[in-house]
Parts: C-alpha cells; structure tokens; sequence
C-alpha cells in the first residue's frame, strides 16, 4: 500500500535528457512516442508525462564523425494554437548513433486542462535529414476513477532535490525507468507497474481491488495475478508493485489493470514487449561531471562551466576568475569545487555533479528568446531553481489574461517561500514578478501581494493563487 502521491502540475517540457541504448519497440517507427495521463483533483487538469524514442540511424551522417541533430517537441490545441515549443541540439559519436539499434530518449510534460491536444516529436539533422511522429491525446474531461497504467523496467525513491535520469519519469517520490514500449528481456523479466487512484468526492476511504493480467495482442490472457486489496484514502491512492514475468515468450504483450472501489470499476492497459537482450551504446559523461575534469578542457568550456557560478560565490570568490590565464582558470574551477566536496575521500564531487546537472536540467527547460538565444540558468527561474532545487509545487496558467505565469511553492526543509514569474513578453520570456524571499530585488515588504493584480483581474483566480501560496 502506497499513500497517495501529490501531484505536482508542470506546464512545458522537462528536462529532455539523451541516452542511448537499444530499440526498445515500435517496430519500423523512426519516432515512437508515449503520452500518460495523471489527474489533479485540486485543479481538475490532466499532468501528461511523457516520453520518447528516436531511431538514430535516420539521422547518422555516412561518414562525418560526429552527428548532430535538433530536436523539436511542439504541444497544440485542438484548434491548432501552439501552446508550447522547445527544441534544443543533441551532438554524439556517429559511431555510436550508427551502432545496431542505437535509440534517444527525450521526455516531456505538460498539464491541460479538458480537450484534444497535439503532440509533435521531430528530430532533424544537419545533414536534412528529418523524422517526425505526431500524437493526439485527449485530457480527462472529468475526474477519472484511475490515471493511465504506466510501465517500468525499474523504479527507486529518491530526494526532492533529485532530479531523474534519462528515460525516467517522476511521481511524487517514486522515479520510474520506463520508455514508449518498456522492453524485458530473459535475464532481466520484472516489470514495475503503476496507477493513481481518485476517489470522487466525499469518499471517505476504504479498499480497492487490483486485478492484473497479461494479454497478448490478440486478446489472450497469458498471465493472471492473485486480486490485490489496498487501501484508498479519502484524497486516492496509488496501485503500484512489480511482476516477474520470468518465462514469458519473446513478442509484444499488455498489461491491463483493473480496479475496483466499492460498485465502482476502471480498467487501463499498457504495452510492452519481451526479447533477448539487446546491446546498449553508452555515452561518455558531459564536461565536468565529475571533480577534477577541468584540466583537458578549452577556455570556452571553462568559462561556460564557470558562469553560472555566480549564484555561489562567496564575495572574496568574485573577480578573480576572470582574469586569470587558462591555467589559473583550471586551477579556480578546481579549487573552488574542492572547498565544497563533501566527500573529500572520494574520487567523485556529488555537490559539483548536481549543480552541473541543475545547469543542464536549467538550459533545456527555462531557455528563452527566439532559437533559445538566453540560456536557462541565465533566465530568474533558472536563477531559482538552480538555488533552491526544483519547487515542491508548481501553480501554471499558461493562458491566463492578460499575461501567462506560474507560481512556484517551496516547503520543504521548512523555507515557506514562493516565486510568482511572468510571461512579459508572450513568447516565453519569464520575469520573477513577486517572491517574499528578501535575498530577491523583486520583494517588497510594503506590498507583498500587489503584484498578483498586475498578472490577472479575475478576482477567483487572484483568491486561488492566494490559497496556493498561503497554505
């Protein structure tokens, strides 16, 4: 029995992160894409994670060493609106993107409220070269009694602070390791599965039914778990365990759950496959994941690695970097990541490793500007997020009038703190607008909350943003 997970509504993409590793299904598909929808009874809109799998060999130049790509996600309306675009460049190896079955994983997420939504995934090289998959999805229209089945071939729990891996997503708690088609192979046959439960309201707990089988495409069930009881509180619950499907023939199968709360019954269905195992091509690590890697890189890559250290220096840190020589520049960046090891006995520096990673995480979800000319951790939510980590809670309005923004909640380790940010420029140029951190220009103490007035008239959502950061 899980309790249930808050779910936290993100708008726009996550952190797209590259691996590459086998095929993982989709048969001839060069793009395979897989949307799984989450509700938010609070807010009554549908949290859809997502992921996605490129076939790197349609990309893969015949003889340049390196390939080079771009990536695109696009998420629209019904009518067509564009609500959201990132896009960003992935660079590796061409003899690892031209590997057998070499494959790369990008994620995403957004929130919606009811209505048809448009999911575009297109990958183009330099060399013209382009795959494309598009994917409708329809968001709840009304609170459904279970969220979408999602299928892993791992989970673990980690930290709030931590952020997931390639081809992981994150609920609550909980990151799953998962992708379009989860494959299984014959020496590695569990399979994780999850699903969130919401109780209508007024429920005021009791006990589910969880029933699990396999079935193949065709229909036949091939696999029949004992029924399962948890237990559902008033606010939902969470379905989620493995199941070792040792022994079961290689092909392409589905999981269908079904739960059972009083008179009530849903049934969802996921896909996954199961083979021999297939080979993984792993990419090196990026600059400076790991302490003392500065001494082979160029000046540019030290500088780029050394600008977002602003948002740590120490006052007696700041104006020695930059006029330093290459040498003295490695030596800077070395000294100041020894000072902050907190496992100085160890080969690796997990401080230096999370901040690079914020930094990464920060320039693929908060770059602005017309082909991404500011990078993320330049942006004030890049600036908060790579001081503080990512927010316990995100409040989003992309289409509130006359400007869009979010709220972000932070309440863990006791800080309390909020960050209102604002569209100023509708095309995705986010300003902090009101914070009642004092470290922050943007606080004021006279008017603290004046400047809900300036991001929206709608007197139901100034009192819901209201409860949001007062609660």
């Amino acid at each position: 029995m899980f309790d249930m997970m808050t779910t936290v509504v993100a708008w726009g993409i996550a952190a797209a992160l590259l691996r590459v590793a086998a095929w993982q299904g989709g048969g001839d598909s060069a793009v395979t894409v897989r949307p799984v929808r989450f509700f938010s009874p609070g807010t009554g809109v549908t949290v859809i994670e997502g992921t996605s799998e490129i076939r790197l060999i349609g990309l893969a130049p015949a003889s340049a060493p390196t390939t080079r790509y771009r990536v695109e996600i696009v998420i629209a309306d019904s009518s067509g609106l564009e609500l959201v675009r990132n896009d960003w460049t992935r660079e590796l190896p061409t003899v690892a993107a031209r590997a057998a079955g070499a494959t790369a994983m990008e994620s995403f997420h957004f929130a919606a409220a009811p209505g048809r939504y448009r999911i575009t995934v297109r990958a183009s090289s330099d060399g013209g070269a382009a795959l494309e998959r598009v994917t409708d999805i329809g968001a709840f229209a009304a609170r459904p009694l279970v969220s979408d089945l999602l299928l892993a071939t791992a989970a673990r729990e980690a930290a709030d602070s931590a952020s997931p891996l390639p081809g992981e997503i994150r609920r609550g708690r909980w990151v799953l390791r998962t992708g379009p088609v989860p494959h299984l192979t014959f020496g590695a046959a569990a399979l994780t599965y999850y699903t969130e439960i919401y109780p209508w309201p007024g429920f005021a707990g009791g006990t589910a039914q969880l029933n699990l089988e396999v079935v193949t495409d065709a229909g036949r069930t091939l696999v029949r778990a004992a029924p399962q009881q948890l237990r559902v509180g008033a606010t939902g619950g969470v379905a989620r365990g493995t199941m070792d499907l040792a022994g079961l023939p290689e092909g392409s199968y589905r999981v269908r759950a079904t739960v059972v709360l009083q008179d009530t019954a849903a049934a969802v269905e996921s896909a996954f496959s199961m083979g021999p195992d297939r080979p993984t091509v792993a990419l090196g690590p990026a600059p400076a994941a790991a302490a003392g890697s500065f001494n082979d890189l160029s000046e540019e890559t030290l500088d780029s690695l050394y600008s977002p250290l602003a948002y740590l220096l120490e006052p007696n840190e700041r104006g020695v970097y930059e006029n330093l020589e290459v040498a003295g520049k490695r030596r800077f960046l070395a000294e100041f990541w020894r000072h902050r090891d907190p496992t100085p006995a160890t080969p690796d520096n997990p401080l230096q490793e999370a901040f690079y990673r914020g930094v990464r995480h920060a320039n693929q979800a908060y770059r602005e500007g017309g082909g991404a000319q500011i990078p993320g951790w330049r942006t004030d939510r890049g600036r908060v997020y790579l001081k503080y980590g990512e927010p316990t809670e995100v409040f989003r309005r992309p289409q509130a009038h006359p400007r869009a923004f979010e709220v972000w909640l932070y309440t863990h380790g006791g800080r309390g703190r909020y960050y209102a940010f604002y569209d100023a420029t509708s095309f995705g140029h986010y300003v902090l607008a009101g914070t009642n951190d004092v470290v922050e220009n943007a606080y004021d103490h006279n008017v603290p909350f004046n400047w809900i007035r300036g991001l929206t008239t709608d007197s139901q959502l100034i009192a819901e943003v209201m409860h949001f950061i007062q609660r």
